[in-house]
């Protein structure tokens, strides 16, 4: 479990083949049926819950420079979760200790054929932690 203080607006995960990382030759992430959510386990100024956010996709693009997101070292897919606010507008979680607690980011990866993969990994996400968080936290997938 990594700790840190805000702010902090953006969860995302890179998607492997499920069956690709098994071994077998996989047949390809189907973005639509993959997703990530974002709870909140709650403290004594919030109930906990799902945390308000939209999802976006990203698909990789090493062949096409004509395409803005053209990145020739980019080969894997990527889903993001964006904190947004009532009237679906981008925030960050409040940095005032209101939203103090612990967070579990939970993504399930589909590909093509079925083949499923399940990650979840908590974060506790404190405005006592004496570092701001400055670069991406890496989070393992719990058990």
């Amino acid at each position: 479990t990594g700790r840190f203080r805000g702010p902090l607006r953006i969860v995302d995960a890179f998607l492997d083949d499920p069956a690709a990382s098994s071994g077998s030759a996989g047949s390809g992430i189907s973005l639509s049926d993959s997703h990530i959510q974002l709870l909140f386990s709650g403290n004594e100024f919030r109930q906990g819950g799902p945390v308000r956010g939209v999802v976006f996709t990203h698909a990789p693009n090493p062949d096409d420079p004509s395409r803005p997101d053209f990145n020739p070292a980019g080969r894997r897919f990527k889903i993001l979760f964006s904190i947004v606010d009532a009237r679906g507008q981008s925030e960050s979680l409040p940095t005032d200790g209101s939203a103090d607690g612990v967070y579990t980011m939970s993504v399930v990866v589909r590909d093509r054929a079925g083949n499923e993969s399940t990650f979840t990994s908590s974060f506790e996400y404190t405005q006592a932690a004496t570092e701001p968080m400055s670069s991406p936290l890496i989070l393992r997938s719990q058990p």
